[in-house]
């Protein structure tokens, strides 16, 4: 059967048509989605580098760091032996007398057969000591007697070791031939009596 609508236009009803999905553009889509992973790709691994930069850079400061307290500690070091240095030179400057006296008494209690090479103030256990250094040959008795006899003479003279404590502690003792003559090479080391600067002060 044929139908004519015979009513005007604009009262003809009109027919939606549906948008053919295959029509679609889906690749400025694909290419947005791709955009958006790739920046932020970029954005991470800018983020990435930025803390990696961060942490070497504090790495290398810490390092520094390091490097700088372990510097102070080696000056801090080197102060204090100064510093000990300075208080020995101070205490024979402050002492010259005494020491000239000393030397006098100590050649006075010389005995055959020793004689000393050196003299040397040094500072151990927070004490002044003072080291003797020397030989001993003999062809009446044996060396090892002869430092004995030595040390003893030195304890004994009240003058001399008035100003020394304790007793006097033999160091090393090594032996040497010359010729046909045995020569015991030994030291002796001598503790200072601890006194205050007054004390020092009234003496002088």
């Amino acid at each position: 059967m044929i139908e004519i609508n015979l009513l005007p236009d604009k009262y003809k009803k009109r027919e939606i048509q549906l948008p053919d999905l295959g029509e679609l553009k889906i690749v400025p889509i694909i290419i947005g989605v791709v955009g958006f992973l790739v920046s932020l790709y970029l954005i991470l691994t800018i983020i990435s580098t930025v803390k990696s930069k961060t942490l070497n850079k504090l790495n290398t400061e810490w390092q520094s760091i390091s490097v700088q307290q372990q510097e102070a500690a080696k000056l801090k070091g080197e102060k204090e032996k100064l510093e000990k240095k300075a208080d020995l030179i101070d205490s024979l400057i402050a002492n010259r007398l005494l020491w000239s006296k000393k030397l006098n008494q100590l050649s006075d209690l010389m005995i055959d057969g020793i004689w000393l090479e050196s003299l040397i103030l040094d500072e151990r256990e927070d004490k002044q000591v003072l080291i003797l250094k020397g030989n001993a040959v003999s062809r009446k008795k044996e060396e090892s007697a002869l430092i004995v006899e030595f040390i003893q003479k030195l304890q004994q003279d009240k003058e001399f070791f008035s100003d020394f404590e304790g007793k006097i502690e033999p160091g090393s003792i090594t032996s040497q031939r010359i010729g046909e003559t045995e020569v015991k090479q030994f030291s002796l080391i001598l503790f200072l009596a601890q006194r205050n600067k007054d004390t020092k002060g009234t003496e002088e």
